[in-house]
């Protein structure tokens, strides 16, 4: 996600509030991907900086429930590829799909209890966030398919550490192409001809 991908989502969604004449809060993470934009129909409430686990309820559990459901979908297919010839493939479209089936998963419930959690309690706070099933990863341990001492839990926060977004490394792609093919005269003298130049891609 880059700044200028998020500000063109958000002005045509600005757009459509205009034309539904309504009026909308955001509340977003701060970062320098959200950009702090005046719109007419949208007020942007940013949250504070480095207090993720405290204020943002994403990160308060339902990105981790999200997670444990995606996980399950990963397990159940490994398990098939066992005994499967073909073996274990996946493709972004059989990804994403998994995503969009891991967030309907996501129950209003645990949502819910997310935001009362960082401080949203105009209703009375439930005691538990909704878990999904893992009785699947047993399935896992049987087959050989799970490192000795590796927790569902852990499997699930495999990836917590990894740095993502723009700040990530600071590399963009037209550094990377030019690293790896520079840019010759008649290359140069294309580009001179544009004035308008296309908004940097920044890898995540």
């Amino acid at each position: 996600m880059t700044s200028e991908i998020f500000e063109k989502w958000l002005r045509k969604l600005n757009n459509s509030m205009r034309f539904d004449d309504r009026k909308i809060a955001m509340i977003l993470d701060n970062v320098s991907g959200h950009p702090n934009l005046n719109l007419s129909h949208i007020k942007l409430f940013f949250l504070p900086p480095n207090t993720t686990s405290m204020t943002q309820p994403m990160d308060a559990g339902i990105i981790k429930n999200l997670k444990h459901h995606y996980r399950r979908f990963l397990i159940r297919k490994r398990l098939l590829a066992v005994d499967s010839e073909t073996g274990f493939k996946l493709d972004l479209l059989q990804a994403l799909d998994w995503l969009k089936m891991s967030w309907d998963n996501v129950t209003p419930t645990t949502i819910k209890h997310c935001y009362q959690h960082v401080g949203f309690k105009d209703l009375p706070a439930t005691e538990e966030t909704s878990a999904p099933d893992t009785s699947i990863w047993s399935s896992a341990e049987e087959a050989g398919l799970v490192s000795d001492g590796l927790s569902f839990e852990d499997f699930v926060a495999l990836d917590d550490g990894v740095a993502i977004g723009p700040g990530a490394n600071g590399l963009k792609i037209d550094d990377i192409l030019n690293s790896l093919h520079p840019p010759s005269d008649d290359d140069v003298n294309i580009e001179n001809d544009d004035n308008e130049y296309p908004p940097n891609i920044h890898v995540l």
